[in-house]
C-alpha cells in the first residue's frame, strides 16, 4: 500500500522563504536551501515550490535559483511562479525539476495546459487554482496577477476544464485558510475532488495531523503543508520539521 502523499509547500519571494497569512503579510523564514538541507534527512517524498510574485512581477522562473535549488534536493520537485509558455515550462524542466505548476497564465490562456501536456505529457503539469468564497458565499477562483482577482469562475467546473485539457494533477489552494492553521477547507476539497478525474492537492489551512487526515478522507490525494512544516507558534518562528514515517502511515484509512 503506497505512504498518503503529505508535501511539503516552500513559498519564494525573490530568492527566499517566507509564509503568508490569507496570501497577504509575507514573513521572511530564511534560506529555502537550508530548508531543503533538512528535509532531505528527513524521508521526504516529495516538494513543491512556489514563487509567489514572479507572475506579478512579470519575470520568468529564475533557471539559476531553479537549478540550485534542484541540486539541494534528493526528491523530486513540482515548481511553479511566473510559468506562462511552452518555453517557460522548459526551463524549469531542464533545470532538474519532475512537474510543471501554472496558474495564471492558463486563466489568461486555458489551450497552454494541452500544450504543456502534449510537450512534457500530463504527468509534468500541475493545473493550480486560488480559491476563495465571494460575498454570497459561492467558491470563486481567484487570479492573484490581476487587479480584479476574484473571477466569475466556478473552482469545479474550472478543475473539470483544466483535467479535460490534459492537466495530470490540480493544486487547489485555499485564500481563505492559507497560513491561519484552522484546518483545510474540506468542503473544497471534497466537491472538486468528486468532480474531476484527476487527483487533488489540496493546500490552505493545515495545522496538526489531524487536518491532514481530514482532508484526505475528504478525497484529496495529496496534503500540501506549508506552515506546520517550516514555523512554530503563533510568532512563524521559523523551523523546518516533517512527521515520523510512522506517523505518515498511521494516516491510511
Amino acid at each position: 500500500m503506497l505512504r498518503p502523499r503529505v508535501i511539503p509547500v516552500l513559498t519564494l519571494q525573490g530568492d527566499g522563504m517566507v509564509k503568508t497569512t490569507r496570501f497577504s503579510h509575507p514573513r521572511y523564514l530564511g534560506d529555502p536551501v537550508n530548508a531543503l538541507r533538512i528535509f532531505n534527512t528527513k524521508e521526504v517524498d516529495e516538494l513543491i515550490i512556489l514563487d509567489i510574485e514572479a507572475t506579478s512581477q512579470d519575470r520568468r522562473p529564475n533557471s539559476d535559483l531553479i537549478r540550485g535549488l534542484a541540486e539541494e534536493c534528493f526528491m523530486p520537485i513540482t515548481y511553479g511562479g511566473g510559468v506562462a509558455s511552452l518555453s517557460d515550462a522548459e526551463l524549469v524542466l531542464r533545470a532538474g525539476c519532475e512537474k510543471v505548476s501554472a496558474n495564471s497564465a492558463l486563466l489568461r490562456d486555458p489551450a497552454l495546459v494541452t500544450k504543456l501536456a502534449d510537450t512534457f505529457g500530463s504527468q509534468s503539469v500541475v493545473a493550480s487554482m486560488d480559491v476563495s468564497r465571494g460575498r454570497l458565499g459561492k467558491y470563486r477562483v481567484r487570479d492573484e496577477s490581476g487587479p480584479r482577482r476574484l473571477q466569475n469562475r466556478d473552482p469545479v467546473d474550472w478543475g473539470r476544464e483544466l483535467a479535460e485539457r490534459g492537466a495530470g494533477e490540480l493544486l487547489v489552494t485555499s485564500v481563505d485558510r492559507d497560513g491561519t492553521a484552522e484546518g483545510y477547507d474540506v468542503e473544497l476539497t471534497s466537491i472538486i475532488s468528486r468532480e474531476v478525474s484527476v487527483p487533488v492537492i489540496a493546500c490552505g489551512g493545515c495545522g496538526e495531523r489531524g487536518d491532514i487526515r481530514d482532508v484526505l478522507v475528504s478525497g484529496a490525494a495529496a496534503a500540501g503543508v506549508g506552515r506546520m512544516f517550516l514555523t512554530r507558534g503563533p510568532h512563524f518562528a521559523a523551523l523546518v520539521s516533517y512527521l515520523p514515517p510512522e506517523e505518515i502511515d498511521g494516516l491510511r484509512f
